[in-house]
């Protein structure tokens, strides 16, 4: 016999950008992949 689903359980979601919707801890891991290598090439352009 499979359970209902649990409704009760508070998850906070992104409001906007690329991640939204999603929960906001899984979204930190895109937001760095995109901004790390922006971060690296303003630092050490020559």
């Amino acid at each position: 016999m499979t359970k209902p689903p649990r409704n009760d359980v508070m998850i906070r979601a992104a409001g906007s950008g690329f991640c939204e919707g999603f929960n906001t801890i899984v979204t930190i891991g895109p937001k760095l992949i995109v901004r790390l290598p922006i971060i690296w090439v303003a630092a050490f352009r020559r």
